[in-house]
């Protein structure tokens, strides 16, 4: 089942990734921005937090077991911070929907290496 785990979300950030960079208007304007205006970051924590804790369940079936472990840390990190400092998020929210084009690129390069490093490190 880590495994299945491990390809999914691997093959969803890569996927995620490269329409980041190839369709980045498209995706930003019917994608993202629907996603980051219409979510209420305190009712979509336990996604974050669900996702974070099958990451470190499935860690050890990746041979880059310590940076899926960090991965899943992290979105434990994101889902309380979604609790706890919910106003902060709606400025990072804010800051998403302004931001550039670029940005979007620059994330879904980082998706690209990160989804590609999970799906090659699976054994």
């Amino acid at each position: 089942m880590g495994k299945l785990f491990l390809y999914l979300i691997g093959i969803l950030w890569v996927i995620v990734g490269v329409l980041s960079v190839f369709a980045t208007k498209i995706a930003r304007k019917k994608i993202f921005t629907k996603l980051i205006e219409t979510s209420d970051v305190k009712k979509l924590s336990p996604i974050p937090i669900t996702i974070g804790l099958l990451l470190i369940l499935a860690s050890p079936y990746d041979r880059h077991a310590i940076l899926v472990f960090i991965l899943g840390l992290l979105a434990i990190a994101k889902g309380i911070a979604a609790i706890a400092y919910p106003k902060k998020l709606q400025k990072a929210k804010e800051w998403m929907i302004k931001s550039g084009d670029n940005v979007y690129r620059a994330g879904g390069v980082l998706l690209i290496i990160i989804g590609s490093i999970v799906l090659m490190g699976i054994g």
